[in-house]
């Protein structure tokens, strides 16, 4: 696990008891455990390459605003119409990423903008 770089803090915990209309949720946080732990090997690659990118190496003000989503999961029925037990999850996918840009206004980030520029 990646987990000694990351700490996971939840502000709403997901309500949705069944999708697809009668597969369960396999948990409350929308997210496997192994899926956050591939969403933090995404961010860690993305972040990485970015502050190379945008030439922000080492810069704690850096930042990066991901969308992803887990695409969709199979039903019970539509595993078993295809001869399976059980349904298959979805895959975590990286929708898009972008530096955030809402931070180079922070006191606390000299008013850094991402050309490199005072704010």
């Amino acid at each position: 696990r990646v987990e000694a770089l990351w700490e996971v803090q939840y502000l709403r915990h997901s309500n949705v008891a069944v999708i697809y209309g009668a597969q369960p949720v396999p948990t409350p946080n929308v997210l496997t455990d192994a899926e956050l732990d591939e969403l933090r090997r995404y961010l860690l690659l993305l972040h990485a390459h970015f502050t190379y990118v945008y030439g922000r190496v080492g810069d704690p003000c850096f930042a990066m605003d991901v969308e992803f989503k887990v695409t969709r999961t199979t039903s019970y029925a539509d595993a078993l119409a295809a001869g399976r037990q059980q349904p298959s999850r979805g895959k975590l996918a990286i929708k898009q990423a972008r530096p955030w840009v809402n931070g180079a206004s922070d006191p606390a980030c000299g008013g850094v903008v991402l050309g490199g520029g005072g704010g």
